[in-house]
């Protein structure tokens, strides 16, 4: 799923607008923070809330599911990076 340019996967939607709104939400309240690059903006999750919410996960059913679900993802994300990874885009 491409949360910036709006692609549907799986049945799931994200808009730019609304990933930026949760963003935001976040670094106000200081879950998450931005990471110095050079590059575009990165941020990153505070390790306290990564792990409560493994552990919430961990409590569920579905902690199988949503880590595939993560991996497919990702696995996606990266067969459609690789033709274009080391040719300019």
């Amino acid at each position: 799923m491409d949360a910036g340019r709006g692609r549907r996967r799986r049945g799931l939607r994200w808009r730019f607008g609304e990933a930026t709104e949760q963003l935001g939400t976040l670094l106000q309240h200081r879950l998450a923070q931005p990471v110095d690059t050079a590059a575009k903006p990165r941020f990153r999750m505070l390790e306290t809330i990564r792990e409560f919410g493994l552990e919430a996960l961990g409590t569920t059913d579905e902690a199988e599911s949503v880590r595939r679900r993560h991996a497919e993802h990702y696995l996606a994300l990266f067969e459609e990076a690789e033709p274009h990874v080391g040719s300019r885009v």
